[in-house]
């Protein structure tokens, strides 16, 4: 999960607390949901200021090739935990990328989701631009269109008690019409919920991230 947010005003306190969850997801969502769990109630006590959680792409579970992948209702009995847990502690929540279900048979989309402290729906962007590459020399192949379909619409910046939030989703990060689109609605943070690859995100995620900062005028954290 990474961010691009705004210096505080000179007349602020402090600094707004942003808690970043960050997990290795595996193939049982239940086992995922009591790790987030955790680490958001933790947040909640030992940080009293915090408002706001973010979580990664692909919060919900990451399975192996074949494994059976299951889709998720935005308001169904898995995401309600979720929904659950942002009332139980009074923070909102940045679901940075679930299976979403779209209907039997059909692909699910990578969905970003914004929960606030009471559990209801904020806002909903899914991922524009899916990942797919392959390297035939070094013998990669990744096709996220293979397993999610794309989102079909733009998402305005939602008010949130850290600032307006633009919301993307990993690969989105290479775009950078998408961060100016934000910005040019009044975005004062840039979320990227991420489910990054170690090689390429050695090699380019830093860097553009502080790209999509420079050019929208926010500093990058």
């Amino acid at each position: 999960m990474s961010f691009t947010t705004p210096t505080p005003a000179p007349h602020s306190s402090r600094r707004k607390l942003i808690g970043l969850c960050q997990l290795t997801s595996h193939a049982d969502p239940e086992e995922n949901y009591a790790k987030v769990a955790a680490m958001v109630r933790r947040a909640h006590a030992e940080h009293p200021h915090c408002r706001m959680v973010f979580l990664p792409e692909y919060f919900d579970y990451v399975a192996p090739p074949g494994a059976p992948a299951p889709t998720f209702d935005p308001d169904g009995e898995y995401i309600g935990k979720y929904r659950a847990l942002a009332r139980e502690t009074g923070m909102w929540l940045s679901l940075g990328g679930f299976h979403e279900c779209r209907g039997p048979g059909l692909l699910p989309f990578n969905t970003h989701l914004v929960i606030n402290e009471h559990g209801e729906s904020v806002a909903c962007y899914r991922k524009l631009h899916l990942f797919d590459l392959v390297i035939p020399s070094r013998g990669m192949r990744v096709m996220e269109s293979e397993r999610n379909h794309p989102g079909e619409c733009l998402v305005p910046p939602c008010s949130t008690p850290i600032g307006s939030l633009g919301l993307a989703t990993c690969h989105d990060v290479r775009f950078a019409e998408l961060a100016l689109w934000n910005r040019s609605l009044g975005a004062e943070v840039l979320a990227y919920g991420s489910c990054f690859s170690v090689p390429t995100g050695i090699a380019h995620w830093e860097t553009l991230l502080k790209a999509r900062a420079i050019e929208v005028g926010l500093p990058p954290y």
